[in-house]
């Protein structure tokens, strides 16, 4: 039976903070080394710190707000506070956060897909794997929220345990030198990832969008009991902070050893077989561990971030009053906020070539918009302390200096 979000909470605290870091750890976390090689272990610790502060300030503003008025769509709120320009500039960059993120995550997904069905010897073509990883997730995510809930759980638990088989690996081929903080002395002549834009900017855009977890906290609010989400927000976000930094410096040290390997990653058409190619180089079995990890954090990523994107869907259906679609009052879907929050990435896909760092800075242009500038207008005219009245500012214009600076640098 179909699971209308109206019948439940279909959400526990515990489940909460897997689908808020599950959607963080994900392919924005396999494209850190890459966006950040040309940096020092301490100059991309430090900028993924700010981050995570960043981040964390929005989302707790954009948990106020949705306590506030008791909802859970913001671009309606953003009309009702700011106007009518308010509500489409968030539905326009919600949209294109999640498109872009489920673009780069459905690209990602078939990518591993056809190395791991090289490795057992038969060839699918990358856009029919692009197609079967995103439409069976889409498919989970419309036909069962809770059953998407209870695999993103496990596929958290074993992206961890990968994890920790890959370092241990890694440390039993080099030693102390896979946690080294050593700054490497070839490090400032890697080519900057993002083309001829700002190395910085553009770079901590990724690192944004690797904290890009702000889409689904309107559904974890619909979804989850109110007593301590806070805590929740927090847990779930030190998670993929520490997770970031550690695989920031195992990548590094294990592959980033001069500019000649970055740009044969970077040049390669796709981008992630090729770091996990050279990650795996170290041990026979590491090159397994890590396309599981990464198959792994990139299917909790996609289930965070569909949840979110087509709940949105849903919501503005509903606005607009298309009854063929909500055949039943009660929230029933039909079959259009499911092809809208799934074709047009799959497209994208399919394709668009060497999507991996250019779709993560997009996300992170668009994250800005929608989790940062404009809940920061709203906090400002509608939250009652004068406390959260000055986060919300220094919030907004904080991600209108991010923008410009990235797009002007």
């Amino acid at each position: 039976m179909r699971m209308s979000v109206h019948q439940s909470r279909a959400f526990t605290p515990f489940g909460a903070v897997f689908i808020i870091a599950g959607t963080a750890v994900g392919a924005a976390m396999l494209g850190l080394p890459l966006a950040a090689a040309a940096f020092t272990t301490t100059m991309t610790t430090t900028l993924l710190f700010i981050a995570w502060a960043y981040s964390l300030v929005a989302g707790f503003i954009i948990l106020k707000l949705c306590r506030h008025y008791q909802r859970h769509d913001l671009p309606q709120m953003a009309a009702d506070v700011l106007g009518g320009w308010a509500k489409w500039a968030m539905q326009l960059s919600f949209t294109l956060l999640c498109s872009c993120l489920l673009a780069t995550y459905s690209a990602a997904g078939g990518e591993l897909f056809v190395s791991l069905s090289k490795s057992l010897g038969f060839h699918v073509p990358h856009q029919a794997m692009v197609g079967i990883f995103g439409g069976v997730l889409g498919v989970l995510i419309y036909k069962n929220l809770q059953a998407s809930d209870h695999l993103n759980r496990l596929l958290f638990m074993a992206k961890i345990l990968c994890l920790c088989g890959m370092a241990w690996l890694l440390y039993d081929v080099m030693g102390p030198r896979l946690f080294s903080l050593t700054i490497l002395e070839n490090t400032g002549h890697i080519r900057n990832p993002i083309g001829t834009l700002s190395t910085t900017f553009l770079s901590f855009m990724v690192f944004l969008a690797s904290f890009g977890y702000h889409v689904v906290l309107p559904s974890i609010c619909q979804h989850t009991p109110d007593k301590g989400l806070g805590k929740v927000l927090v847990i779930s976000t030190l998670i993929p902070l520490g997770m970031y930094i550690f695989w920031d410096i195992m990548v590094k040290n294990a592959v980033f050893q001069d500019a000649g390997s970055y740009g044969l990653i970077m040049d390669a058409p796709q981008q992630l077989s090729a770091l996990l190619m050279s990650l795996g180089a170290h041990h026979p079995f590491l090159w397994v561990l890590a396309q599981w990890f990464s198959l792994f954090a990139v299917t909790t990523s996609f289930i965070g971030v569909g949840v979110a994107l087509y709940d949105g869907m849903k919501q503005l259906c509903l606005q607009i009053r298309w009854s063929f679609v909500f055949p039943h009052q009660q929230g029933h879907s039909g079959i259009l906020p499911f092809a809208l929050t799934f074709a047009v990435p799959l497209l994208i896909a399919i394709f668009v070539p060497q999507l991996f760092v250019k779709g993560l800075a997009g996300a992170g242009i668009a994250s800005t918009i929608y989790a940062m500038i404009i809940p920061g207008l709203m906090g400002c005219k509608v939250l009652e302390t004068g406390v959260w009245k000055t986060i919300s500012l220094l919030s907004a214009l904080g991600g209108c200096s991010i923008i410009a600076a990235s797009l002007l640098g």
